[in-house]
């Protein structure tokens, strides 16, 4: 499935993340859930993404914390998996993520607060 097929957008409501539906030739067929491995790198992207917006910073600067190319950190993003665990510990610390943040990107789903208590 290409990027330019999918029709709806993705939403993220208590837990699930569907998808609305995606074009196939000239139909529309909908789709009902994403792969868990598709989720968990959803949900590791959109946590890391959120807290950069927050903070504000871009991924340049990412890229300069991280010592690595911009271009390495673009590719990190499209598949979240690549990250290393010296590249999280550094996330951890120049985006000031939570507990709560750190085990959605590491479980890859949600996680309540008294999940992490």
């Amino acid at each position: 499935m290409r990027p330019a097929d999918i029709a709806g957008s993705v939403r993220n409501v208590a837990g699930s993340i569907h998808v609305k539906a995606i074009r196939k030739g000239g139909m529309y067929v909908p789709k009902l859930k994403l792969s868990d491995f598709e989720q968990k790198k959803l949900v590791a992207k959109t946590t890391i993404k959120n807290r950069m917006d927050l903070k504000q910073i871009r991924n340049k600067e990412i890229a300069k914390r991280l010592n690595r190319p911009e271009n390495t950190i673009n590719y990190r993003w499209q598949h979240p998996e690549t990250f290393r665990l010296e590249d999280l510990w550094i996330l951890v610390s120049a985006l000031g993520l939570s507990d709560q943040e750190i085990l959605q990107i590491v479980r890859g789903k949600e996680v309540s607060h008294a999940e992490v208590l």
